[in-house]
């Protein structure tokens, strides 16, 4: 496949994902996403985790824990591009769907 043929079909997958993607009500829906969205605000605003106390809460094994590495990720991503917590998830929707075709593709 040439460069410019590749190009394009990146070009067309990152434009569809991003129609496709693009929230069209106000906030995330369903539990999880929500408590995700809250507790990335919540480490932006204080800079704390108050529920990591030992290493296995870190992986959510411990007692009312939550594991920290994607909230983590979240948090410093929208901290480094000064976006918002929305625009950063949908950031990460779009490049790890992208990131999937390009693997997928090289098998």
């Amino acid at each position: 496949m040439n460069k410019k043929l590749f190009n394009l079909c990146l070009l067309n997958i990152f434009l569809l994902n991003l129609i496709f993607r693009y929230p069209n009500i106000p906030h995330e829906q369903g539990t999880d996403s929500l408590e995700y969205h809250a507790i990335s605000y919540y480490l932006n605003d204080f800079g704390v985790m108050p529920w990591y106390t030992t290493l296995i809460s870190a992986f959510g094994l411990g007692e009312h824990t939550q594991e920290i590495g994607f909230i983590a990720l979240l948090s410093s991503a929208s901290l480094v591009s000064s976006l918002t917590i929305e625009y950063t998830i949908l950031f990460f929707s779009i490049f790890f769907i992208i990131n999937k075709k390009i693997q997928t593709s090289r098998l």
